[in-house]
């Protein structure tokens, strides 16, 4: 489950240049790649930081209900992030560098990521994202890219088995109008999934730096 939980993370910044999320339909293959792979490097370039809202939505065969949190992300380029949630309950999760710390209650539990055989396929994963270059995940995973008239999604397969063990697939939605991200889903398997939605964006903001805080 740390791992599971390291995985969704990390994966969370790749994918946090976020709007609101829009009703999508049919999707067809991507006419031209090229187009959509600029836009992204074109966007996230000029990107230092982000202050936004999210929503986090879990499906969990073994509960009844889908569980719902709510919080505030902050990132700032390039190896640091925060979760810091608010609802139903208060808890901070901060990844600077190698190192992650997470705050319940008062209590702070820190661990080191150096050496996890994860990380290396996250770095391709964010660096993906980051320069644009969404080849880089050729190694590591298999992608397909489809389209509707306003989204494009990139649909992820890990073929790495320490990564396909906690996650089978990612879908991450793109507004064409500005090549953010609308929507995150991460499926554990063919029921349960991870999904994530955000809001409320600020970018290129300075943020406080306690919220970043690995001590």
């Amino acid at each position: 489950m740390k791992q599971l939980y390291i995985f969704a993370v990390i994966s969370a910044l790749l994918f946090a240049f976020c709007i609101d999320v829009k009703a999508q339909t049919s999707f067809s293959p991507v006419r031209d790649i090229s187009v959509f792979s600029n836009g992204l490097s074109s966007m996230t370039s000029s990107l230092s930081s982000i202050d936004c809202s999210f929503k986090q939505t879990q499906q969990i065969s073994a509960l009844s209900r889908k569980v719902v949190s709510e919080g505030r992300f902050y990132y700032e380029k390039s190896d640091r992030i925060c979760f810091d949630y608010s609802k139903p309950y208060a808890y901070r999760l901060s990844l600077n560098g190698d190192k992650m710390k997470t705050v319940t209650q008062g209590k702070s539990s820190v661990i080191t990521l150096k050496g996890n055989p994860m990380m290396s396929q996250m770095q391709s994963l964010i660096a993906a994202c980051m320069t644009g270059d969404l080849n880089l995940l050729s190694g590591s995973c298999k992608t397909s890219y489809l389209e509707s008239g306003d989204c494009y999604l990139a649909k992820v397969t890990p073929t790495v088995a320490s990564v396909k063990a906690y996650i089978i697939e990612m879908e991450i939605y793109f507004d064409k109008k500005d090549f953010s991200v609308v929507r995150l889903v991460m499926r554990q398997n063919a029921r349960d999934f991870t999904q994530y939605d955000f809001s409320d964006k600020k970018l290129n903001v300075t943020i406080n730096e306690e919220v970043f805080s690995v001590r």
